[in-house]
């Protein structure tokens, strides 16, 4: 049975800003042109070109039209996107399952990390709302989520 989960958004309050993302595992898929940060209680997709085309603009974008977001345990769809779990490195996946099978609020927000090149942003989803000094919320996804 599908239930719904608020995912709340956030934006730095002056571009460029951002918060650490921390400690992780990182895993880079050649194959998707994907690279994966798997915190804890976080996960994180860095904005290379083929992300930010794909869905920067539906997940982080401050227009009106926010997407259907639907969640289950093998496809994540974002509007007419759709990530297959077959497709895709399942830790990272498995992740993302794991943090929207629980109760807690979820945050999604962009955040950088040392490791990588000046100017580099992750898309980062997990338990913990950003810092407040940083990041203003804006509207909030609802998404609907079938972990059947």
């Amino acid at each position: 049975m599908a239930q719904q989960r608020t995912i709340h958004r956030y934006t730095a309050y002056f571009r460029g800003w951002a918060q650490a993302f921390g400690e992780h595992e990182g895993i880079e898929e050649e194959t998707h042109d994907l690279h994966w940060l798997l915190g804890p209680h976080q996960v994180g997709l860095i904005l290379t070109p083929t992300v930010k085309r794909l869905l920067f603009r539906e997940l982080l974008g401050k227009g009106d039209q926010l997407p259907d977001i639907r969640i289950t345990r093998s496809e994540i769809h974002v509007g007419d996107h759709l990530l297959r779990a077959s497709d895709y490195e399942p830790r990272a996946l498995g992740l993302l399952s794991t943090l929207v099978e629980d109760s807690a609020d979820l945050h999604l927000f962009l955040s950088y990390h040392l490791f990588y090149p000046s100017g580099t942003r992750i898309l980062t989803l997990g338990k913990n709302p950003p810092l407040t000094i940083i990041y203003k919320e804006i509207v909030p996804f609802i998404a609907h989520v079938s972990l059947d």
